[in-house]
């Protein structure tokens, strides 16, 4: 499990530390540590490099377009996860679902392991 978002290290750090869920995940990348920002690929690119896993195997959450087009573009599979912006038909190219928070991510998983 990865985390890839646009914060910088230092504050990912501390609010993950703060948070107790910093040992939960396997890699961290932030926006410093790549050449190009969201909706460039670079960043989950990154982080699917530091698991060791091919993009193609890899889903990503997401609650920005421009995060939604990243993944997309890396070749992931796009879940979005509506914050501030809500889903719309003009990112339904970039996504192929949509959940209505994170505590349904786990069912979304356990659905999605069954039919493979």
């Amino acid at each position: 499990i990865a985390v890839a978002t646009s914060c910088d290290l230092e504050r990912v750090t501390r609010y993950f530390h703060q948070g107790g869920i910093m040992d939960f995940f396997d890699a961290v990348v932030t926006g410093e540590m790549v050449p190009r920002s969201k909706p460039h690929p670079d960043i989950f690119l990154k982080a699917c490099k530091e698991l060791g896993l091919d993009p193609s195997v890899c889903l990503g959450l997401e609650d920005s377009p421009a995060g939604l087009e990243s993944i997309f573009r890396a070749g992931m599979t796009a879940v979005m996860i509506p914050d501030k912006i809500p889903y719309s038909d003009q990112l339904k190219e970039f996504t192929g679902t949509v959940l209505g928070d994170l505590s349904e991510v786990i069912t979304y998983l356990e659905n999605e392991s069954r039919t493979r």
